[in-house]
């Protein structure tokens, strides 16, 4: 069965369309960060009709409610996320409301995505907003649609709330967005998973799944296995460059909301182009997204030789019927070559970034690491990008790379390059490298700690120099990631159900707990030969864009194989991230690009 994720994106215009029913004049102000998740929820015509023409950020000013006239009547609402910085900064725009511009509690709102909490009640009641406020409530949106088969709840500062601050309290709300597919496909009766903060979201929705089992009784289930796997086991894949289209976009283009903007003139039509949409409805991007670095340029070349094609097919046409045909369709070709037009621009700036020399240089040391083959050299050209100055998030990421392919940083290294790069960038640089350790990215060797990624690379073969451009190792340069060549072996094992033990291996030398921790009895799988099996993976703590290009390429090498069942990923996560932006994340550094999907 192929399931239809447009459900999940129509439950969540019906949260958005009861708020706003009736016809009161509203003015909504949105938590910036909530800017992802909503769009995916209100860009549609039925959702745009109605909703207020005037929706602020809150972090686009001060005040952002600044010329609030209320005369007008208006509403007010306030869309946000329960965390302690955008809880304060409604209380005082709140209060700014009551007093300087005399709203009544009637006409003001607050919404808490995607869920009420203690620390939110706290707060409001701590400040003494209640008797401001008409009504504080929970917008129950958090699983933004955002391709085909990829759903992210949009909280990029997960990742930095859990590795850095041991903050937990998203896990309750991965849960509950995962217990919340369940009520619409089906309960999931395979689970498995993999970490230390998979556990705790395991045992959580187990628990809740009993606590809702009258509801889940019954239902068809429409996803064979639910994979949960968080961001800790893998904290080497999001320091590797990525080598996707998309990926190598994401890495030197800003990019916001699946929204480019090009830092180059793109003439369309004569204009030009402020942003570019990057989403499946662009045919050349949905064709390009997942293709690496090596096959861009020829794939770009057969849709142009396509697209050509096509229009010439046109003087050879003579049978009206086939003119009608042609010219019912000669819409969506023009589209493709305007399309075609756009990314030809891209890539032809984006080749200038790969084929430089700093570039190629910086690759070539990476796989060095990836490879295990390090040598003085790989050091050197370290120390060198520290002392070029070159961005904290560029230089940290490598080292971070280094740290964790060697099986961490010794004594003697480990302090010459902290007090590098303590020289060179200020005693800023003391804080973000404690807060790299803190989250284990930066990895210090401790004595009989043995290096795992060695292990992970040989019993999992992540690294082929040899690769084709339709490899899943492409998506890398070469470095397949670990999470989805592990889900590889998952899927392909003869007995699903049994898949662990020959796993076990290769599953001890990744960090935090295993569920199934052994082979459990199970009733045989007795899913029909050839019916689809929707396998739901979670990404705690973010994936990248290369990862799910990988999980892709996987996907479609083994619809050849007939040994294993059809089957299709549905990837759902809690933020797509890049290298770039989760160092800075983490380390709370802030430069102008550092982009985000």
């Amino acid at each position: 069965m192929a399931l239809n994720l447009g459900v999940v994106r129509e439950y969540h215009k019906g949260q958005v369309l009861e708020v706003f029913k009736g016809n009161k004049k509203y003015v909504v102000c949105l938590d910036g960060d909530l800017e992802g998740l909503m769009r995916d929820t209100m860009e549609t015509d039925d959702i745009l009709d109605a909703l207020p023409d005037n929706v602020v950020k809150m972090h686009s000013t001060d005040d952002p409610l600044f010329g609030y006239d209320a005369k007008d009547k208006a509403r007010v609402v306030f869309i946000i996320q329960s965390r302690l910085p955008v809880l304060k900064k409604t209380v005082k725009h709140v209060k700014n409301l009551a007093e300087k511009y005399k709203v009544p509690a009637r006409d003001i709102r607050i919404l808490l995505v995607p869920r009420r909490t203690l620390i939110a009640e706290h707060v409001f009641t701590v400040e003494g907003i209640k008797d401001c406020v008409g009504d504080v409530a929970e917008l129950d949106i958090d699983l933004a649609v955002v391709d085909d088969n990829v759903m992210s709840m949009e909280l990029d500062k997960a990742g930095e709330e859990l590795l850095v601050d041991s903050e937990r309290s998203v896990l309750y709300s991965i849960a509950k967005s995962i217990v919340k597919l369940m009520m619409i496909f089906g309960k999931i009766e395979n689970i498995k998973w993999k970490g230390v903060y998979s556990d705790l979201v395991g045992k959580l929705i187990d628990q809740m799944t009993m606590e809702a089992s009258d509801l889940l009784a019954g239902q068809s289930t429409g996803f064979h296995t639910l994979l949960l796997v968080d961001r800790m086991t893998d904290l080497t894949t999001p320091m590797v460059v990525e080598g996707t289209y998309r990926g190598i976009l994401q890495e030197i283009f800003p990019i916001t909301n699946n929204t480019l903007h090009p830092p180059i003139e793109i003439l369309v039509d004569g204009q030009p182009l402020k942003e570019v949409k990057l989403n499946q409805k662009d045919p050349i991007y949905k064709a390009l997204r997942d293709v690496g670095l090596n096959g861009i340029q020829q794939r770009l070349h057969r849709r142009a030789v396509s697209a050509q094609d096509k229009e010439d097919k046109r003087k050879e046409l003579k049978n009206p019927t086939e003119l009608k045909a042609f010219f019912d369709n000669l819409p969506a070709l023009m589209q493709e070559k305007k399309c075609l037009s756009i990314h030809l621009d891209l890539y032809a700036e984006l080749r200038k970034k790969v084929t430089s020399s700093e570039f190629r240089n910086n690759l070539d040391y990476q796989k060095q690491i990836l490879k295990g083959e390090i040598d003085k050299e790989v050091t050197d050209a370290i120390e060198i990008m520290m002392y070029k100055e070159e961005e904290v998030p560029d230089v940290m990421r490598l080292v971070c790379l280094y740290s964790q392919c060697v099986g961490g940083l010794k004594g003697k290294l480990y302090d010459q390059w902290k007090a590098i790069m303590v020289q060179i960038y200020g005693l800023r640089m003391l804080g973000y490298w404690e807060k790299l350790e803190r989250a284990r990215v930066l990895v210090k060797a401790e004595t009989g700690k043995v290096n795992l990624y060695a292990g992970l690379r040989k019993n999992l073969e992540l690294f082929d120099a040899n690769f084709t451009s339709s490899s899943v190792h492409s998506v890398y340069h070469g470095y397949a990631p670990i999470i989805p060549k592990l889900i590889h072996r998952i899927v392909t094992a003869p007995d699903w159900n049994r898949s662990w033990t020959a796993l076990k291996p290769t599953l001890a030398l990744l960090p935090g707990p295993t569920y199934p921790d052994d082979d459990v009895p199970r009733p045989p799988d007795i899913h029909e030969k050839n019916k689809t099996r929707n396998v739901l993976v979670f990404f705690i703590g973010g994936i990248t864009h290369s990862e799910i290009a990988a999980l892709r390429v996987l996907e479609d090498d083994l619809a050849s194989d007939e040994d294993v069942p059809p089957l299709r990923f549905i990837i759902a996560t809690t933020s797509i991230i890049t290298g770039r932006a989760f160092i800075s994340s983490l380390t709370g550094y802030k430069q102008e690009h550092c982009s985000e999907g």
